[in-house]
């Protein structure tokens, strides 16, 4: 559990430019496709951005795709998301576990009057294409009928395609360009993804929502933060420190986050802090799971561990060093890429995302790729 919070509130940090600029789309009526890396803060920002619509008399919703497992279910998430606003969600999904219980909740019971079309959740035999297209209509019809404006996000959004044999895509399509009163945010962590649903003339959801990638947060306001913290805890600590973490950490919001954590931590136990190496094996060691599981979804093809290999070894570029080996380079940086593992710089120089996860590679698969060429010899 982290000491302190820089993510919501007073302490939400480095990020004051991009939520004021969503908040300015959304109150304009735009919807926004949000994609960035794992662990960088999007599901923060989405809730910090909730407390702020909410000051400005918004309604908001939210659902997260990756856990909806039928179309059922969405339709009833989605439902309950929005009931939430007048703390009739509980009361609703009651509701739909054992809808002949509806007299005991009157004021659910006003709201279903009225859209009559949520008793089709009691039906034995029901249309759930249909009903999910009245829930989506819903969404608008809800914040027309408060005269609020709604701010809906789905969160992992790609992940619908799961449950798509073509009509789901159809269906989206044909609901959200006509939703005049209500502005979607669609977040993802797989990049390639999202592109191939929003950005390009063939893709389903062209137009529809403006894309926005959530980037590192800038170093000196996280170095402004990191004293403000140093100060509060009464820990004296040089800059060229803090500047050397922040280096390691490159602005990645969770990493810079668990440093400072860390640092505070050792130093209420050891009354002081810990050297730089010290410190980032702490670090691997908090994360050891994380990690390794992540690791092991990279490890499951031959060629991703080849090119993820050349990205952190830092002796040549990625084309340089796969040039003579039966590795499909483009198809390999496209998936890193799409799985939120890679981050491209300009002049077409790659790196990991995750600088820990780049540590951690260093040290303990390195030797096992000098074994892995020795076999192919």
């Amino acid at each position: 559990m982290f000491l302190f919070n820089p993510d919501l509130g007073e302490n939400f940090i480095g990020r004051k430019n991009e939520i004021s600029f969503f908040i300015e789309q959304f109150r304009l009526g735009q919807n926004v496709v949000l994609t960035a890396p794992r662990r960088f803060g999007k599901t923060s920002i989405i809730f910090e951005i909730f407390e702020r619509l909410k000051s400005r008399n918004f309604f908001t919703a939210y659902i997260d795709v990756f856990t909806i497992t039928s179309i059922n279910q969405f339709a009833a998430e989605i439902v309950e998301a929005v009931l939430d606003n007048i703390n009739l969600a509980t009361e609703f999904r009651e509701f739909v576990n054992n809808t002949s219980e509806i007299n005991k909740y009157p004021e659910l019971k006003k709201v279903i009057d009225e859209f009559d079309f949520l008793l089709q959740f009691g039906e034995k035999s029901i249309d759930n294409y249909k009903l999910l297209g009245n829930c989506i209509d819903f969404i608008e019809q809800f914040s027309v009928r408060y005269k609020k404006r709604l701010l809906f996000v789905f969160d992992e959004f790609g992940d619908y395609k799961k449950l798509d044999d073509g009509k789901l895509t159809k269906l989206f399509k044909s609901k959200f360009s006509k939703h005049l009163n209500t502005s979607y945010l669609f977040s993802g962590s797989y990049e390639s993804v999202m592109l191939s649903l929003f950005e390009g003339i063939k893709t389903p959801f062209n137009r529809l929502a403006r894309k926005i990638e959530l980037k590192e947060i800038d170093k000196r306001v996280l170095n402004q933060f990191y004293k403000k913290q140093f100060e509060h805890h009464h820990i004296n600590v040089t800059e060229s420190f803090i500047i050397k973490v922040l280096d390691f950490t490159n602005g990645h919001p969770y990493y810079s986050q668990l440093a400072l954590q860390e640092m505070i931590v050792y130093h209420l136990i050891n009354e002081r802090l810990p050297g730089f190496n010290e410190l980032l094996q702490k670090m691997i060691y908090s994360e050891k799971d994380y990690l390794e599981k992540t690791w092991e979804d990279i490890a499951t093809s031959k060629q991703l561990i080849k090119t993820v290999l050349a990205i952190t070894n830092g002796k040549a570029g990625v084309y340089s060093s796969l040039r003579n080996s039966n590795v499909n380079i483009y198809r390999s940086l496209k998936t890193l890429t799409g799985n939120g593992t890679l981050l491209v710089n300009s002049n077409k120089s790659f790196r990991l995302s995750d600088p820990l996860l780049n540590l951690w590679i260093k040290q303990n698969v390195h030797k096992q790729s000098i074994k892995l060429e020795e076999n192919e010899i």
